[in-house]
């Protein structure tokens, strides 16, 4: 009884064991795993195409200056005599791209001390090249350039009284740290909203000035300056990432589409072709059949004789003579007996000659 009750409460589920049902399963699978690809590759492919598209906002590279003892130290480096002054070389790896707006500057940590208060302004120069540099490379052709600028710098100038009471202030701190140090920041815009042709791979930056500089530290500094799409992606990343996300998405499915759509048309004409030889090879058989029976009748037309046909012509021929005998012995006795025996000899005897005439003409017009 609880057999019986569980089937009939089972019985409207048992549509989800039919073959339509098992063909919804495994098309739904089929159709979600390929979307999960698609929109994993649609995914990387953004992001790759983001990375390759936007350049990175501000890049900042030490600069190691060097104070060269000797006027050949740096000759390599520069085609012309700056090598004298602290000159330092920065090396680029793809960060600065080309066909986009960047500013550059120099920003300098240096010392309060009296050289550079008495330094006054110092000239800052950067040469930027699109080649990599080479010792090989002879002073006058260093590579090719892309930009240069020469910008002019002046350290923070205070009063004997603020400087004093700046120090005051500072005094605790220099002394309860000891990495504390004394410094004043001095920034220099080299280059405003300039446009590389091709990509940087190395840049010279030197420095003149009527004294030697002191210098604590020095960094190179690029900015980039987005416009248009580029701006827009960086603005606004998130939105950005589902629209291009979603706009590379489609485009996959439609290219999915269209090829899916190219291979079922390549496979239904190959179909349909292979099922259009076969029905003409089975009408070719049936012609050839249709043929072979119309032979048969014309033979049996034309009066040839078969095995077959002579047998049931001997089969006839004795079941008429056994008729023929039962029928004189019911008549006329003994003696009808008797001479139905020798008409029946006779008529047998003619009988056989006709029938052995007959056939042995049907044999000579079959072998014929």
């Amino acid at each position: 009884m609880s057999n019986g009750l569980l089937l009939l409460l089972l019985l409207p589920l048992r549509f989800l064991r039919s073959r339509p049902a098992q063909r919804a399963y495994l098309t739904t699978l089929l159709l979600s795993i390929s979307t999960l690809v698609l929109l994993f590759l649609a995914v990387i492919s953004y992001t790759l195409f983001y990375i390759h598209h936007i350049p990175h906002i501000g890049v900042q590279k030490p600069l190691y200056l060097q104070f060269p003892t000797s006027l050949s130290t740096l000759s390599h480096l520069l085609p012309h005599q700056h090598h004298r002054h602290p000159t330092g070389v920065i090396h680029f790896s793809g960060e600065i791209i080309p066909q986009q707006e960047y500013s550059v500057a120099l920003l300098l940590h240096l010392p309060p001390s009296p050289e550079n208060q008495n330094a006054g302004n110092f000239m800052a120069e950067i040469t930027i090249y699109s080649t990599p540099p080479s010792p090989s490379s002879p002073a006058s052709s260093p590579g090719t350039v892309i930009a240069t600028g020469r910008r002019g710098g002046l350290m923070p100038w205070r009063s004997p009284i603020a400087r004093t009471a700046h120090t005051l202030l500072r005094l605790p701190l220099l002394l309860l740290l000891p990495n504390t140090k004394e410094e004043e920041a001095v920034r220099v815009v080299l280059l405003e909203n300039v446009v590389f042709d091709e990509p940087a791979r190395h840049a010279v930056v030197s420095l003149e000035s009527r004294s030697r500089l002191d210098v604590y530290e020095a960094r190179v500094e690029f900015y980039a300056k987005l416009a248009g799409i580029r701006w827009i992606m960086w603005r606004w990343r998130v939105l950005s990432f589902f629209l291009g996300s979603g706009l590379f998405f489609a485009v996959e499915i439609l290219a999915t589409g269209v090829v899916w759509w190219a291979v079922y048309g390549w496979f239904a004409g190959s179909g349909a072709l292979a099922a259009s030889g076969g029905g003409r090879h089975s009408e070719d058989e049936d012609e050839t059949v249709e043929e072979e029976g119309d032979g048969v009748d014309g033979a049996d037309y034309l009066g040839f004789t078969t095995p077959e046909t002579l047998e049931a012509d001997d089969e006839d021929d004795e079941d008429d003579d056994e008729v023929l005998l039962k029928s004189d012995v019911g008549d006329s006795g003994i003696g009808s007996l008797s001479e139905s025996l020798g008409t029946t000899a006779r008529e047998k005897y003619a009988g056989g000659a006709s029938s052995s005439s007959s056939n042995s003409r049907r044999r000579r017009i079959r072998l014929g």
